[in-house]
């Protein structure tokens, strides 16, 4: 009996969150690596993104995001080849990228520092990123939608992605460094 209670106590609770799907229409990602002339990145084409909260203030929320790493666009089918190869996201052995917010603090009016749990290749680190959130609105069919930047950066080397080879001229072709630039806008479920 006490099992039974839980679980229906769990539901009612889940009830009372207020759910938001990613729109992939209003929404854009963009990823990069600096580059000794200019920048090597893309755009993950395949995502999906929910947020789950007790109210629309988002400090509380919790947030989860899935993207299919074989899906990048880059413009130029060598580099989309090399972005899904063993040296960055070895999306043929491991296809998804998955992070799981553990912790939001607002910092200010529209600014807050999301905490969480990403997981590439395999390899699950705790990272950050800095959020900018709209106030959500109204569109003119009546639909709830709210929008978000949310900007960050993660050490390649961490996840188990290969070092470039040094330049003989002592700098580096391939930052370690990539950084994440997404413009996110979320529908109320």
């Amino acid at each position: 009996m006490q099992e039974i209670t839980l679980i229906h106590e769990t539901k009612q609770a889940v009830r009372k969150r207020l759910c938001w799907r990613v729109d992939h229409v209003h929404s854009s990602n963009q990823f990069h690596m600096e580059q000794l002339f200019g920048k090597v990145g893309g755009q993950f084409n395949l995502y999906a993104g929910l947020i789950t909260a007790r109210d629309e203030r988002f400090s509380n929320a919790h947030v989860e995001f899935w993207i299919d790493a074989k899906n990048i666009y880059a413009e130029n089918k060598k580099r989309e080849e090399f972005l899904k190869s063993h040296k960055v996201f070895k999306a043929e052995s491991y296809p998804h990228i998955e992070f799981r917010s553990t912790r939001i603090r607002k910092l200010g009016m529209i600014d807050y520092i999301m905490e969480g749990d990403l997981t590439i290749r395999g390899i699950t680190k705790k990272v950050y990123f800095e959020i900018e959130c709209g106030a959500p609105l109204h569109n003119h069919w009546g639909t709830k939608r709210v929008g978000f930047k949310v900007r960050g950066e993660i050490n390649r080397m961490d996840f188990g992605m290969k070092s470039i080879r040094p330049l003989e001229s002592g700098g580096i072709y391939i930052d370690k460094w990539i950084k994440f630039d997404f413009d996110l806008v979320f529908v109320k479920a």
